[in-house]
Parts: C-alpha cells; structure tokens; sequence
C-alpha cells in the first residue's frame, strides 16, 4: 500500500483528482437561466502550471487561479494528521478545519497567494471567482473520497 506521499508524488493521481475534485464543486453562478448551476466543464479548464508544480484551474489570462493540487494535498495530509491524533474529529469538525486549505490555495495575478481568499454564503460555503465558484465542502468531499480517507468515518460521497 502507497504512502500519503507517494500517492500525492503521482501525477496521474494528482491530475485525475483535481479534475474530478473540479468537475463536482464548480458552479456557473451568472447562468442565462437566472440560477446557479453545475459547471462540470470548468474541470476541463484544469492545467498543470510549471510556475507552481501543481495542477491549476485559471479564472481569465491574468487574473486569479485555484491552485487546485495544492488544496487537495493539503487537504489529505492535514486529514491524515488529524485522523490519527489522540483526538479525531467528526466529520463535520473535519469539514470545518480543512475549509482553510481551499481558501488559503488561490493566487492572485502576481501567483501570489492570498492568505485567505474571500468567500460567500455563510460558514464559507463558496470561493468565488467572477462568474464562477468552488463549493467548498463539495470540493473536499470529494478529495476525502478520492483519498480513501472519508471511508474512514463510514461515509461515501456520491459523485453526481
């Protein structure tokens, strides 16, 4: 069995979570219909980045960008930490302590990173840029199950 780092060392790991992770939390929220919806192609706006050595998903040629890699490593290895310390949350505490991973993973244009990016909807349901957004707690269900990690709590997400 791999370990947590050699499975996040595997590229093609890595670029069919982040893909994945993408494909079921982005939101088109300025759709002509007036509501908010899927927005499952932006998994295939997901890139690697040399600048970063991560994957990316990019919001317009100079503006903001998810480093997308980043946030779902970090995810699995703070998972990790926390499932096997003394104390291990429950899945929502859980939820809660990884959310900052997502909004600490955004750079601006300068590919510096935002300490914590904004977010929208209360208790940080959403990163939003522009038109488009990640939901959060979607983006980390999903990186939990594709890590095996959240079938340590019993639990499977339904990929939709």
């Amino acid at each position: 069995m791999a370990t947590v780092e050699e499975y996040l060392s595997s590229d093609k790991t890595m670029q069919s979570l982040t893909w994945l992770a993408i494909r079921d939390s982005a939101w088109w929220d300025t759709h002509s219909s007036g509501q908010s919806v899927r927005a499952k192609g932006d998994a295939n706006r997901v890139i690697w980045s040399p600048y970063f050595n991560e994957y990316i998903l990019p919001f317009g040629k100079s503006g903001n960008k998810f480093v997308v890699g980043k946030a779902a490593k970090n995810i699995i290895r703070k998972t990790v930490l926390l499932l096997d310390s003394d104390n291990p949350p429950n899945l929502d505490e859980l939820i809660d302590k990884l959310k900052s991973e997502v909004t600490s993973s955004v750079a601006n244009h300068e590919n510096d990173f935002y300490y914590v990016y904004p977010t929208r909807g209360g208790g940080n349901k959403f990163i939003e840029f522009g038109s488009h957004s990640i939901a959060i707690e979607q983006f980390i269900l999903v990186v939990l199950e594709l890590s095996k990690q959240l079938s340590r709590y019993g639990k499977k997400y339904e990929f939709s």
